[in-house]
């Protein structure tokens, strides 16, 4: 940049604009007011320069920052797409719990008898199914700045899927978990026969399958069938939540890609 200045300048010399020997031969006062236009010329080629220093120090902060920006939204994407398979994991045991606490009215209502459906059935409603958020980028984003994203609507999507839809469902995860600790244990440590086995795949040693001790009873205990209820309501309750956050995340990740380039 400075060699090409240089060069005007050179060049306006030699063509005799600013030339020493035409102010050497020229009158006081012409010599004056050449003596100015060269301070002036010397000056627009300054700010001039300046300028163009600006504009591409400018174009340049802003192709740093969109890079960055692109990768925040890559990387974002990834930590969507984690918590879709994250939330479609919980769905699945949800449906399953479901399935579990229905089969088991049908025992209860039907007077069956005892098997291996309804003790698996037993083992499987002590779960609650975790959820391990992927937040690593919105954490990042949230310490460093959210204006880190320049799209409001993006900024938007990932603030309300973060702090409402995926807070809700540790809260009910929680909640279901305390249920279950605290209404449906006690029941299951009085009224059922627990053993273990050792897993040889794993190398580990796991709780067997519950039986109740005597399934008649359980029958005509209302407080025990009312804890089933509460609990498989709250589960249906669960179950419809993660449907609705996992069809929101699908949709905010459409807008999400729409701005990946």
């Amino acid at each position: 940049m400075t060699k090409f200045f240089r060069k005007i300048r050179y060049d306006y010399m030699v063509n005799n604009k600013t030339g020493k020997p035409a102010l050497l031969t020229s009158p006081p006062g012409n010599r004056t007011g050449r003596y100015f236009k060269y301070a002036i010329g010397e000056i627009v080629l300054v700010v001039i320069g300046i300028l163009i220093a600006l504009q591409i120090n400018n174009w340049n902060s802003d192709r740093i920052d969109h890079i960055k920006e692109q990768n925040l939204l890559k990387e974002l994407n990834s930590d969507y797409l984690s918590n879709v398979t994250e939330i479609e994991g919980i769905l699945n045991t949800m449906i399953a719990h479901k399935e579990a606490y229905e089969k088991i009215f049908d025992y209860l209502d039907n007077n069956k008898p005892i098997d291996n459906d309804l003790k698996e059935s037993f083992n499987l409603i002590q779960g609650i199914g975790v959820f391990n958020s992927a937040n690593t980028t919105y954490k990042f984003i949230e310490n460093n700045g959210i204006n880190l994203l320049s799209n409001t609507v993006i900024r938007k999507d990932a603030t309300i899927l973060y702090d409402e839809y995926f807070s809700n469902i540790v809260i009910r995860r929680d909640n279901h978990y305390n249920l279950i600790k605290n209404n449906l244990m006690p029941f299951i440590k009085k009224e059922f026969i627990a053993s273990t086995f050792y897993s040889e795949e794993n190398k580990i040693t796991r709780p067997a399958l519950n039986v109740p001790i005597n399934l008649d009873a359980l029958r005509e205990n209302i407080e025990f069938r009312n804890t089933l209820i509460e609990i498989y309501i709250y589960t249906l309750n669960r179950k419809f939540a993660l449907e609705k956050t996992l069809n929101l995340l699908n949709d905010k990740m459409l807008t999400l890609e729409e701005n990946i380039q």
